[in-house]
């Protein structure tokens, strides 16, 4: 591209962007069934940067908007979509005969323009420039990076994106969670190709015609310090550990000391450590004392350890050591000890699915556990790291562990995790476990507090595995969005999981059971739990006990009790 086309390569903020192109009514034409197929059913539209502004349904095959889009479309989203049997979208959208609004251009700008080439190309480009030393990659990012700084200010997700089928969700380019990872790449690009505004002519002399003579003062009074500022308001806010680590990247690379230019690093640090950034405060009380954070879906939770590992690498830059909170071990161990049959996970909350949560795509962290074995060298993290796929995870800028002595302390330990019945109790999650390889058999019960985000109604819920499948496949993380009762499902579900619902009502609560007992002996495994909190003034009893009980060291049995006393029809969700 020459350079002006890649500053016209960059959508303006008023073109309107969305997650879906029709939330939860599909194709035109293949409807709900487009959900079924592909690796992402939520998002399944196949893009292609050579067809700009089409989308392609992966059943029919068929292409949509049929008309060419003329970049770009300043009307805002009260403008009218177009309206009949001819399938035309020019930016805003097209109403089927039943009121539907399909947002087929928006939605290739969202995923294709934004996320994978802008976004994802500033990345790239910028990496590339620093592992080859050619100009042209930097030159490039730096068109893109400046164009973006130029109206930043203007970029306002709420007003400009449909988002699930609504508007009015915060945040900027994206939503205000997902704005947290275009403001790592955007800031971590800029600090990569920082020399190049200084040794490149022909750039300099292209910003000059768009009449951008300071193009690092705009790109970081105008980009970056918004960005920390939006940070700090609450405007964009992630998953815990997501905007922390987001500032802390920016606190770097801006490293200012002038209070008259912005957040300087001083007030960043504060912000991050004893403000709202709450680094020191979640260490301490934020992380349950097992590790896990106070989440209720395992995805979500372990997320929170792989956010801190990130942020102690990057706080010593400006000047902070937390390396010396004593929860770093437990925050390994966590992800190492919830694994199950020496592959799975429970799938709690918004977690897995019904084919269940495998431990090396949720719970088997580099970042975490190659971190933790340079430190301790842990036999046993060297063996889930052994069976991490290396070639998924390898990064040339984050080198976590040493591959050889990886491989040369697993030769020696070999890989069995050796976990036998165990206990999490500020998580809230017992584990029966037994055996060995294809016979490892283990059952699983949560009894934690859910209210952290992410959970689900479901005290007391258990779990199987054996012969290397889940015994009792739990739905997880439904697909998102395929289901018309999605929102209905992860809020009112408890007869979607093993457990007893009470004159047909879900749990009314998300509050936290406790555990009566663990025990082991040589051929049987036994926990018991109680949760009559989850239907207060209804049930004076609700109780369950587990029992793994061994015919030989092969096979064996669960023994499962639910005992509820409380009302008149009590259901066992099975």
């Amino acid at each position: 591209m020459t350079d002006q086309e890649v500053w016209d390569f960059v959508p303006p903020p008023e073109q309107l962007r969305s997650i879906n192109v029709c939330h939860g009514v599909g194709c035109p034409i293949d409807k709900k069934e487009i959900y079924r197929v592909g690796e992402r059913p939520h998002y399944p539209w196949i893009l292609n940067r050579d067809k700009p502004f089409k989308v392609k349904c992966p059943i029919c095959k068929k292409e949509y908007p049929e008309n060419d889009f003329m970049q770009w479309n300043a009307i805002s989203k009260d403008g009218k979509p177009e309206h009949g049997d001819k399938i035309i979208d020019k930016g805003i959208g097209w109403k089927d005969n039943e009121g539907n609004r399909y947002f087929f251009v928006a939605y290739y700008i969202f995923w294709q323009r934004w996320k994978e080439d802008i976004l994802k190309g500033l990345s790239s480009l910028s990496k590339a420039y620093l592992l080859t030393g050619k100009q042209e990659y930097a030159h490039k990012s730096a068109i893109i990076l400046a164009k973006i700084a130029t109206e930043y200010k203007q970029f306002d997700y709420a007003k400009q994106a449909c988002h699930e089928g609504v508007f009015g969700v915060y945040g900027r380019i994206s939503d205000g969670i997902w704005s947290n990872d275009d403001i790592s790449n955007i800031a971590l690009a800029y600090d990569a190709i920082y020399p190049v505004f200084k040794r490149d002519k022909s750039l300099i002399k292209f910003l000059n015609t768009k009449k951008i003579l300071k193009p690092c003062f705009i790109i970081e009074n105008q980009m970056l310090q918004v960005m920390a500022q939006d940070i700090m308001s609450g405007r964009i806010r992630g998953n815990m550990g997501m905007h922390q680590k987001a500032l802390c990247e920016l606190a770097i690379v801006l490293d200012n000391n002038d209070a008259k230019l912005g957040a300087t690093t001083s007030v960043i640090r504060e912000w991050l450590m004893k403000g709202n950034g709450r680094i020191e405060d979640l260490l301490w009380n934020g992380f349950w004392r097992d590790g896990m954070g106070a989440e209720s879906g395992p995805h979500y939770s372990l997320m929170w350890g792989e956010k801190f590992y990130d942020l102690a690498g990057l706080l010593p830059k400006l000047g902070v050591d937390i390396w010396g909170f004593p929860k770093w071990k437990s925050i390994a161990d966590i992800g190492l000890k919830m694994t199950i049959a020496g592959k799975y996970i429970p799938s709690i909350g918004d977690s897995g699915s019904t084919s269940g949560s495998k431990a090396v795509d949720i719970a088997w962290r580099p970042n975490i556990h190659g971190r933790a074995f340079s430190r301790n060298k842990n036999p046993d993290f060297a063996k889930i790291l052994s069976l991490i796929d290396k070639e998924k995870y390898n990064d040339l800028f984050s080198i976590y562990y040493d591959e050889n002595e990886v491989d040369r302390l697993v030769k020696k330990t070999g890989i069995d995790l050796g976990l036998e019945t165990r206990n999490f109790g500020g998580y809230g999650l017992a584990i029966l476990e037994r055996g060995k390889g294809i016979n490892n058999r283990a059952v699983s019960m949560y009894y934690g507090d859910a209210s952290g985000g992410h959970g689900h109604y479901d005290r007391l819920n258990i779990e199987m595995f054996a012969y290397g499948i889940p015994m009792l496949p739990e739905d997880g993380y439904p697909t998102p969005f395929t289901r018309p009762d999605f929102h209905e499902w992860r809020r009112a579900n408890t007869y979607r999981h093993f457990c007893v619902m009470v004159d047909e009502k879900p749990q009314e609560n998300l509050f936290a059971g406790k555990l009566n007992t663990i025990v082991k002996s040589p051929s049987v495994q036994l926990m018991d739990a109680s949760a009559e909190g989850v239907y207060p003034d209804i049930t004076t009893m609700y109780r369950r006990t587990a029992a793994l009980i061994d015919i030989s060291d092969e096979n064996g049995y669960l023994l499962d009790i639910f005992r509820v006393k409380g009302r008149t029809q009590h259901d066992w969700c099975f």
